[in-house]
């Protein structure tokens, strides 16, 4: 195993080990496909009111799940068409949601 330079840990980091920032193109807070974000305008495309569930697509072209709980003013339901804007959260099953869904 090669030494790696003082005070950097193995896989501590972007680098994994390198002791290399991570550049901003492969942060996941910068990237909007694999991070958080806030404040993200879209437009609803789909929503079933039955299962209270839907598609968000966002201006950069990315769709993101969303639950009826993730509509800010509590009604659990929203028009299919109707611009929102929205925060990218983690969501339960490994992948990024809409959350905190309110008009544009």
């Amino acid at each position: 195993m090669p030494e790696l330079p003082s005070g950097v840990e193995p896989d501590a980091g972007p680098g994994r080990g390198t002791g290399e920032p991570a550049s901003p193109e492969s942060s996941p807070e910068s990237s909007p496909e694999s991070g958080p974000a806030a404040g993200v305008s879209g437009t609803v495309v789909d929503f079933d009111d039955v299962k209270g569930f839907g598609t968000v697509r966002g201006d950069d072209g990315l769709d993101r799940f969303f639950h009826c709980t993730a509509i800010a003013d509590g009604t659990r339901t929203i028009a299919v068409g109707a611009a929102v804007r929205y925060d990218v959260v983690a969501g339960r099953l490994g992948r990024y949601e809409a959350a905190g869904l309110r008009p544009a």
